[in-house]
């Protein structure tokens, strides 16, 4: 998945705030982030963590959940 310079940066604004959300319970009602400060951190974050979904990006692949030979699955609730 690919964003455009504009989708990513709206992209990066819905995170931003949801992040604000998220710490104004524990930082106060006043507490926020400018885009720009934001956007690195969100970027760091990514970069740490690149190299864990790529660790574990193979048990996503098509061969771990669909099914083989026309299974049948029954999922029971």
């Amino acid at each position: 998945m690919s964003l455009g310079k504009d989708e990513y940066g709206t992209f990066v604004e819905a995170q931003r705030q949801l992040h604000v959300q998220r710490m104004a319970p524990v930082m106060g009602p006043s507490y926020s982030m400018v885009y720009g400060a934001f956007q690195g951190y969100f970027e760091e974050q990514e970069r740490k963590a690149w190299s864990i979904i790529t660790r574990y990006a193979s048990l996503l692949s098509p061969a771990f959940y669909i099914p083989r030979n026309n299974d049948l699955i029954v999922v029971t609730i």
